[in-house]
């Protein structure tokens, strides 16, 4: 950005009992140095002290908005609140950046350089490091094999040696970090409340796409991920919402014949009994449990 341009963003952050996560993300937040953006901090309906912490350390700050939802939106509807707001404010990006983040300070204007570089790019991802551990990698864009209902992180574990420095069209950018064009949501539509939580992502950059918006990897905007899910990994909640989105997500986005031949199968026999079967050799009987009301919500 020579001409010293500095397109708008709006960050969207949301909170539910995590205000400690959240306080170091909007530390590492607060020393970036892009010109032009605010942040919308969306409390989703914590039952802690949340409000009351975020109330009094950022009531003077000019930069952040504190919106309060009554209750729990889910990822989805509780980002949504955020990028209705950002929508009428004439942002012309909005970024979703996870509570439980830390940030670099030049990650958001490596985002906007790369979807400044070509306008057909409609969401923007970093690279993204697991918090703590020195050069692994969470995410360098992704992959989906879509009719499996699969998403696929690349590098996911793997040390970082510069293989993953190259910039350009990916096939999938994590909800946990996520930069999207406003002219994109015009077109793509919000996140689809349906999901609540988990796949939520993975459905708006398939929609993106067949919107004709191509996705990109910034890999010198630069995140780490404490990776501290607000569900609980691999709680039964986790699971829960797992498979039931799993099948939603290929019900939403294929065709019959494509879920009845090619995704049931991999999905009974890997996702579902090979799953049970483990589960419940660990005795995790509340998970087995949460695993098949994922699937008979689908009969509900």
């Amino acid at each position: 950005m020579e001409d010293k341009h500095y397109p708008h963003v709006t960050i969207i952050i949301l909170n539910w009992n995590g205000k400690d996560d959240t306080i170091e993300c909007l530390k590492s937040v607060e020393k970036i140095n892009y010109a032009d953006y605010d942040i919308l901090l969306i409390d989703n309906g914590s039952d802690d002290d949340s409000v009351k912490v975020f109330k009094n350390l950022y009531h003077n700050n000019p930069r952040i908005r504190l919106i309060e939802n009554e209750k729990n939106l889910g990822f989805a509807e509780g980002n949504n609140i955020g990028i209705r707001e950002a929508l009428k404010r004439g942002s012309d990006y909005i970024l979703l950046l996870n509570n439980d983040t830390v940030v670099k300070d030049d990650f958001l204007g490596e985002l906007v350089k790369v979807g400044e570089e070509d306008k057909r790019y409609g969401i923007i991802g970093p690279k993204i490091y697991f918090w703590g551990v020195k050069k692994i990698i969470y995410a360098a864009g992704g992959g989906v094999i879509g009719r499996l209902g699969q998403p696929l992180l690349t590098g996911l574990l793997r040390e970082d040696r510069g293989q993953y420095d190259k910039e350009g069209e990916t096939g999938f950018i994590t909800g946990c970090a996520l930069l999207i064009r406003r002219e994109a949501v015009e077109k793509t539509g919000l996140l689809d409340e349906d999901y609540f939580f988990f796949f939520e992502d993975l459905d708006w950059n398939i929609r993106a796409k067949r919107e004709g918006f191509l996705i990109a990897y910034a890999p010198k905007s630069i995140v780490w991920h404490r990776a501290s899910s607000a569900v609980g990994f691999k709680s039964p909640n986790y699971y829960y919402y797992m498979t039931r989105n799993r099948i939603l997500f290929v019900r939403k986005n294929f065709s019959v014949f494509s879920f009845i031949f090619l995704f049931l199968p991999y999905f009974i026999f890997y996702r579902y009994l090979w799953l049970i079967t483990k589960l419940s050799v660990n005795r995790k009987w509340e998970h087995v449990r949460a695993v098949n009301r994922g699937v008979w919500w689908h009969f509900g």
